[in-house]
């Protein structure tokens, strides 16, 4: 197996998001495609390492610390758009106030996270064999692969995606405050 396949995968992933938001459709339509696109690429991704074992552990922590939320974040980023496209108001006042909200909904994630958070962040390793290593059988054949995540990948990935979506949050507030400003 191709250790370089993740990043094979990762930069097709984002050319064909770059290719895809450059085309003329409506906002949801780029957001459907995007998310398509993402969870594609993903599964890919965990067809490739289920079966996968790696030679060193730290191989392992590596590749579910950094490389498989860079597929998650996308997936978790595109999903937190599409919602908010779909469900935000139409009168401007009501849409700042929706968008504050997700960005507090944002911030209450982050805060009931805030331990784990703070690990990765700073780049703590000393738990990284906890949170970053698989369960699996070794040598139980194809009938018991190991797990294509470890749960705080999908974490890790969840906090980068809210990033994204915050920065989208706050350039959409203020460009409605731009175009609208009327003190609310």
């Amino acid at each position: 197996m191709n250790p370089e396949y993740p990043e094979l995968l990762y930069q097709k992933m984002l050319f064909d998001l770059e290719r895809i938001q450059n085309l003329q459709l409506q906002e949801d339509k780029i957001l459907e495609q995007c998310f398509v696109t993402c969870t594609f690429q993903e599964d890919k991704l965990v067809r490739w390492v289920s079966p996968f074992v790696f030679e060193k552990v730290e191989d392992e922590i590596q590749f579910f610390k950094t490389i498989r939320p860079k597929f998650s974040s996308h997936i978790h980023y595109f999903k937190c758009r599409y919602k908010a496209v779909l469900f935000q108001p139409v009168k401007p006042k009501e849409r700042i106030a929706f968008f504050e909200y997700e960005l507090d909904k944002a911030g209450r994630f982050f805060t009931e996270n805030a331990g784990f958070f703070q690990y990765y962040k700073s780049g703590q390793t000393w738990n990284d064999h906890a949170y970053f290593i698989r369960s699996c059988i070794k040598d139980a054949g194809p009938a018991h692969p190991c797990r294509s995540e470890t749960g705080y990948d999908l974490l890790i990935g969840s906090f980068q995606g809210l990033e994204m979506y915050k920065d989208y949050i706050q350039q959409k507030i203020e460009e409605l405050r731009k175009l609208f400003p009327i003190n609310f």
